[in-house]
């Protein structure tokens, strides 16, 4: 039996061996350990990143379609001024033709300022719009066929317009 026995000191240098395998791999094992904490920190760093620019980018989106629909309703209003000031420049020009009798061939080409200008014009020189019969002032009475008394009537009703437009 005593062949069966290993010597003490083989037994020592095997678990001195065992133990310095060990080591390496403890070693390895906690490097390769660190390694992977490394790894993992980025990629937790790198999904929070993630996120952050993904709710960025939802928020980019949401304001670009606002965007859209403020442009979208600029566009409409501008359209909507551009009608509207060529119905008042129409407008204008119709209202210049009649009221001063100015050809409407001249007033074709006008934009809105020279019209206004046109119109202030014709007020400094004094000119009275038409009336709407087509004369510039009262109409006429035949007194060649009134007496004295219904001519001076007339004439007081007249001087009585003349004071009241004064007035």
């Amino acid at each position: 039996m005593a062949d069966n026995m290993v010597p003490e000191s083989d037994l020592l240098a095997v678990k001195a061996k065992l133990e310095k395998v060990e080591k390496e791999y403890q070693e390895k094992l906690d490097q390769l350990s660190k390694q992977a904490d490394d790894h993992y920190k980025n990629y937790l760093s790198e999904q929070a990143t993630r996120s952050k620019l993904s709710e960025e980018f939802e928020s980019l989106k949401k304001q670009l379609e606002q965007l859209s629909n403020e442009k979208s309703l600029r566009e409409k209003a501008e359209g909507r001024i551009k009608e509207l000031e060529s119905t008042l420049l129409e407008s204008h020009r119709a209202r210049l033709s009649q009221v001063y009798n100015i050809p409407s061939d001249k007033l074709a080409n006008k934009t809105l300022t020279d019209l206004t200008a046109i119109e202030e014009a014709i007020k400094l020189v004094g000119h009275t719009a038409s009336r709407f019969d087509g004369g510039t002032g009262s109409t006429p009475v035949d007194k060649s066929n009134m007496s004295t008394l219904e001519r001076f009537a007339t004439e007081f009703d007249e001087l009585d317009k003349r004071r009241a437009r004064w007035q």
